[in-house]
């Protein structure tokens, strides 16, 4: 599948060089069409923890904590 591929490469550059943004965030973007979401979260808190200014990866992590918190009453 396209995706586990597009995945695995993601993996492999971001093991070559850990701070690679745009990688970790295309893995989070694949996982989400995966539907792998802990993986994408992970990823999302991953590239805020190394540059807050990602718009997108703070919103995944917003859109995440009221889901759960949805779940949760």
């Amino acid at each position: 599948d396209n995706k586990e591929e597009a995945i695995s490469d993601c993996t492999k550059a971001i093991e070559l060089n850990p701070n690679y943004i745009r990688a970790i965030l295309r893995r989070a973007e694949l996982y989400e069409k995966s539907e792998k979401l802990d993986e994408a979260l992970q990823d999302y808190k991953t590239i805020l923890e190394k540059d807050p200014s990602v718009g997108q990866a703070r919103d995944a992590c917003m859109l995440s904590h009221t889901v759960t918190i949805g779940f949760d009453t």
